[in-house]
């Protein structure tokens, strides 16, 4: 097809992000084909046919470049402003000349693989994704009339930080002819990190979602049959308050902080809860080693789940617990999270999270600004459950309304067209 979109995906290529977006886009309107770089399986192969939308996945950092093509890129590198904006930057953080000549020729290494590798494929739209120094590194050397997207996902702007960030995403953000962000929180971040003349290029799109999970939620919210026999396949007591700490394994996500709160509720309350902890994926051993630990010492049960699921099986994860607490470091809209309030659950959430968006559309939770807050606030859950389950009723169409694939892939189709036509 003639006015096929050809979009390369660059930077982190998160499966559970990327193949949402794409795949919706792919499934809506017949004009789009995508390319990955550096494809990453979340699964890690439990869900299977996971880069299937893809028409080709690249590896270009394990490219060849030969000693004479490195020579010349490097020399014709050193012609370049950027190459002596870069030179007394690094000179400037205290580097050797050896150490900065060396970082140079890093760099000149992805000028050739850009050159050689990337730009003869043709992509009509390149679209980087979590945007830091490294996802970035192609970014500066795709020249100026060649179509780029940069979305931020979230914690590249509340976690990356440091003087190097800054220079060199600012740096590549010039190459930029749009920049996505999930909400106006971000936004302003955005902003304040990397200058407030970026937000005539900006724009606020939400990522789009799968509705697998979604339909599945609908397809069993009232099979309670079911439900129960998925909790007691995973061990979750059927005759207890779940509370899900979190969603996986990240040591980012405060897990321990948590429970440690958690070890405070009183003995009646411990009596009528089970903790759960899906660690499918984010798994580093020394995080999980530290775990284990405080669970074969704690008083509260806890229940661990270790696979990653599909659609039914997450459906009813999320359609088994009641409460969840999300107090990440950092997040931009838990997908997650947002399962269970689609779910009708209660969630309390970190105070200093932007989850502005919920607010604005009405959407139903709670937010705590201190760990230690944690006990009282599931203390006043069982003193007003079946108050706060009925509110939570409510929160279904509202997330329709504003996080469903019909508002948001039209956005991202919307952006995708205008560039092309450009």
């Amino acid at each position: 097809m003639n006015n096929t979109i050809k979009i390369l995906a660059l930077g982190i290529s998160q499966s559970n992000f990327l193949n949402q977006l794409y795949g919706d886009l792919r499934k809506k309107y017949d004009h789009y084909s995508f390319a990955i770089d550096n494809f990453f399986d979340i699964s890690r192969g439990q869900l299977k046919n996971d880069d299937s939308l893809y028409s080709n996945s690249y590896f270009f950092e394990k490219e060849k470049i030969s000693r004479f093509e490195s020579i010349k890129t490097f020399l014709n590198f050193s012609r370049e402003k950027l190459f002596w904006e870069v030179f007394y930057f690094e000179l400037s953080k205290g580097k050797t000349y050896k150490e900065t000549y060396y970082f140079l020729r890093s760099m000149a290494y992805n000028k050739a693989i850009v050159e050689r590798y990337i730009l003869p494929l043709d992509f009509d739209v390149f679209h980087f994704h979590y945007c830091n120094p490294q996802n970035l590194r192609y970014l500066h050397f795709i020249p100026k009339g060649r179509k780029v997207v940069c979305s931020f996902w979230g914690s590249d702007l509340m976690r990356e930080t440091g003087i190097d960030n800054v220079f060199y995403v600012t740096k590549a953000l010039q190459n930029a002819d749009v920049i996505t962000v999930q909400n106006h929180e971000l936004a302003e971040m955005l902003y304040c990190k990397y200058g407030r003349e970026q937000a005539k290029k900006t724009k606020i799109i939400q990522f789009t979602i799968h509705t697998e999970i979604y339909d599945k939620i609908d397809e069993l919210r009232n099979n309670q049959e079911k439900i129960n026999d998925f909790k007691l396949k995973y061990h979750l007591p059927v005759n207890k308050t779940i509370i899900a700490v979190s969603h996986n394994a990240f040591r980012g996500n405060q897990l321990l902080e948590i429970l440690t709160e958690l070890e405070k509720l009183s003995k009646p309350v411990k009596d009528r809860i089970s903790v759960l902890l899906h660690l499918g994926y984010g798994r580093e051993k020394k995080y999980l080693d530290e775990l284990s630990q405080f669970i074969s010492e704690s008083d509260l049960n806890i229940v661990e789940i270790h696979s990653y699921f599909g659609p039914e099986e997450m459906a009813l994860l999320r359609l088994s617990t009641d409460i969840m607490i999300q107090m990440p470091i950092s997040d931009a809209l838990s997908g997650a999270m947002t399962e269970i309030l689609y779910a009708g659950k209660q969630v309390y959430a970190g105070a200093w999270l932007p989850y502005g968006i919920l607010r604005r559309n009405g959407v139903s939770f709670f937010e705590i600004d201190e760990h230690k807050k944690i006990p009282q606030s599931i203390e006043d859950y069982f003193s007003r459950r079946e108050s706060l389950i009925n509110q939570n009723k409510f929160n279904p169409d509202k997330i329709k309304n504003f996080l469903f694939p019909d508002k948001t892939t039209a956005d991202w189709n919307q952006l995708f067209h205008h560039l092309s036509i450009k």
